[in-house]
């Protein structure tokens, strides 16, 4: 296995539990893979086959992004988000394209979005753990090798 494991591109949760057995020397689950990636040690990543549709952009330093301010709910403050985009940390945002585009083959899971709950979701399904009920407002946040970031459009 290991010849053609440096071979493929990606592989699918179950061979990476198998992979990761050999390579520890120790039993590893589907759902150890799950948890290595929800702790940051493993990039988990999704092989669009038949193309799915996402507003793309590049990660750009905050000061260099277009911001709005808005009025709370409660009125008693304003809030700066980006226009065009979204806040991935302090200092970072997500500029995206107004356009939603089609985009194929393998992009990394960013944990950023609602990826990660939906990741928590599984680890929490195959564990007998319970039942994960926070919701997140933006969609999936996937990405590749070359910078550019895509959130996930459903319509």
């Amino acid at each position: 296995m290991k010849k053609l494991l440096n071979l493929k591109r990606w592989l699918t949760i179950p061979d990476a539990a198998r992979h990761l057995s050999m390579f520890f020397g120790e039993d590893v689950s589907e759902a150890d893979v799950l948890h290595l990636a929800l702790d940051g040690h493993l990039t988990l990543s999704v092989n669009f086959v038949n193309h799915t549709m996402g507003r793309c952009g590049p990660v750009v330093p905050s000061g260099d992004a277009n911001w709005i301010m808005i009025p709370s709910l409660s009125g008693d403050r304003q809030l700066r988000l980006p226009v065009s985009g979204m806040r991935i940390a302090d200092d970072k945002v997500i500029q995206l394209d107004k356009e939603v585009i089609a985009i194929d083959g393998v992009w990394d899971l960013t944990m950023l979005g609602a990826e990660h709950t939906d990741v928590e979701h599984l680890y929490q399904f195959l564990t007998g753990g319970p039942p994960v009920e926070v919701q997140t407002f933006e969609g999936p946040i996937v990405c590749r090798e070359d910078g550019m970031h895509c959130l996930l459009q459903s319509h």
